[in-house]
This record gives C-alpha cells, sequence and structure tokens, in this order.
C-alpha cells in the first residue's frame, strides 16, 4: 500500500495528467478500501477460519496487484480502472490485516505486547522498503505496481509457512496429549 501511496502523486499528475486534487482523493479511496476491508472482515470473522480467510483475502489483493500490473505494463494506464484495482488491492488488505495481527499476537498469550511491536515495527520496516523500492526505474506506474505483486506475493508466501507451522505445532501438541 506505501509504494502505491508515495507513487500516486506521479502517477496521478505526470503520467495520467490530472489535477492535483485527484492525487487526495486517490489517496482517500485507498484508506476506504481498507476500511471497508475491515469492515468485511468484521463480518466473516466469526463465519470463517482466520487463516483462511487471510490467505483467500490476500490471494484476492494479489489478483488486484496483477491487474494494476496489466494496466501499468499495457501503456495504457487510465484512472478509474487503476484505482478500482487499487481499492480491491485495498479491500483484501483490509480483511488479512486484522486476521494477520490477530494470529501473530496470539502464538504466545504471555508476550502479546512484544508480538504486538514486532507486528508493527516489521509492517513499518516492509512499508519503508517497498516505499523505497517503488521509486525505482522511470514509470512510477510500473514501478509501484510491480512492488505491489511482489510484496503481495511475499506476504502469502510468509502467510502459508505461518499457517504450515501453526498446524504443525498444533498436531505436536494434540499427539502430546
Amino acid at each position: 500500500m506505501y509504494a502505491f501511496t508515495a507513487s500516486a502523486p506521479f502517477i496521478v499528475m505526470n503520467e495520467l495528467h490530472r489535477p492535483a486534487t485527484e492525487v487526495g482523493i486517490c489517496l482517500a479511496l485507498l484508506i476506504f478500501g481498507y476500511w471497508i476491508g475491515s469492515m468485511i472482515a468484521t463480518r466473516l470473522i466469526g463465519r470463517f477460519a482466520m487463516k483462511r480467510l487471510m490467505v483467500i483475502s490476500n490471494l484476492v489483493s494479489i489478483g488486484a496487484a496483477l491487474a494494476f500490473l496489466a494496466l501499468a505494463a499495457s501503456g495504457e494506464l487510465q484512472l478509474l480502472p487503476m484505482m478500482a484495482a487499487i481499492m480491491v488491492y485495498t479491500i483484501g488488505a483490509g480483511v488479512a490485516s486484522p486476521n494477520a495481527l490477530t494470529l501473530a499476537v496470539s502464538v504466545n498469550p504471555k508476550v502479546t505486547g512484544s508480538a504486538s511491536g514486532l507486528y508493527g515495527a516489521t509492517q513499518m520496516a516492509v512499508g519503508a522498503v517497498c516505499t523505497a523500492l517503488a521509486g525505482i526505474g522511470g514509470d512510477p506506474g510500473l514501478a509501484a505496481a510491480s512492488v505491489l505483486v511482489g510484496a503481495s506475493i511475499l506476504a502469502q508466501s510468509c502467510f502459508w509457512i505461518g499457517v504450515k507451522a501453526s498446524d504443525a505445532t498444533a498436531a505436536g501438541r494434540g499427539a502430546a496429549a
């Protein structure tokens, strides 16, 4: 998300030749999408396993990031299709994020505060790296889209590793009982 936030002024004003006011609207829609995702998460958490919800919602974000990348790579980037892809991306992230945080802090109840702090610090560090990577190259749209795809795939890999490790730990506890 940070990659798009950093690149939005360059994409909207320089590539799409739109007024600066539309940058603010785009960034507001980004936050709105994340908020919608969080609201959806509150409705779905009781109906689906958090691990499954986290993985599936991140797959939605990957699909949206790939759509944004296709638009940027085609040379036919337009504001409305780009923002539709970004909205879907942030909705997916808004569903995945609370699930990821809940699962991260529930590993060991004795260190919940430390887990929460580590989660937040890691989130900011990854955001900083993604922001820096979005500045590489001469095409801000293509750079931001590439970073979104790469970061989303990396997140999905981490989710799968975490889910498998969690399942293996739970299976070990069940065998010990």
